[in-house]
């Protein structure tokens, strides 16, 4: 199956895209930084998938603290799929733990399984190449919940794998599988960026006392 792909590597191609979508690097990027850190607490003692929930669950965390409500994004979470959505330029953001990310070679490989919800709302390009309609899915996260069709969002994965690189791409999937992407937004590279955690000291954390500091290595 052969999927077109728009790379966007440069500063300047990934600074035009993520402006159309309304997002920051540096806020992706330690969203990244939060997911890679937790995941690292995973220990020997721990069950085999600890490391991917716990980087799993405070990365959506984290995507939704660093932009919810910013620039009109908000909580998704419809059918276990869980996330950000913009609905003024029809946009979703989920969060994908993966083997591998950032390579032109190589297309990401996901650490588990696409579900099928996931599956149902990446797979839409194929579907309507050939005509045809996909169920509506109901956003039932609001009081004023509505129906809309997911066909008419784009939908984008914020990846990362175990040695930190980072991208946000636009998958198409099918029989669970990730076939192809139509973006690849490369947004840091693990041995590129010297990531460094500031954490508070003592008492509860908010979004204002996470910092996170991000320098490439060749700057001072």
């Amino acid at each position: 199956m052969q999927i077109a792909t728009a790379f966007h590597r440069t500063d300047s191609e990934v600074s035009i895209k993520l402006d159309a979508l309304r997002l920051e690097r540096k806020r992706l990027v330690s969203v990244g930084a939060v997911a890679l850190a937790s995941s690292r607490r995973a220990t020997a003692f721990h069950p085999a998938n600890t490391r991917g929930t716990f980087g799993y669950h405070d990365g959506v965390e984290a995507l939704r603290g660093e932009h919810v409500p910013k620039d009109g994004w908000a909580v998704y979470a419809v059918g276990g799929l869980e996330g950000i959505y913009n609905e003024e330029i029809k946009t979703i953001i989920l969060f994908k733990n993966m083997d591998r990310c950032c390579s032109e070679d190589k297309k990401p490989q996901a650490a588990s399984r696409i579900g099928v919800n996931s599956e149902r709302i990446c797979g839409f390009p194929l579907f309507e190449s050939v005509g045809i309609t996909l169920p509506e899915v109901a956003f039932t996260l609001l009081p004023n919940a509505r129906r809309v069709k997911t066909s008419k969002y784009s939908v984008y994965y914020l990846m990362i794998d175990r040695n930190g690189n980072l991208e946000l791409s636009s998958p198409v999937t099918k029989d669970r599988v990730i076939q192809g992407f139509t973006d690849r937004i490369f947004l840091a590279e693990g041995d590129d960026l010297d990531l460094e955690l500031t954490l508070p000291d003592v008492g509860p954390m908010d979004g204002d006392e996470f910092v996170i500091e991000v320098k490439r290595k060749n700057e001072q």
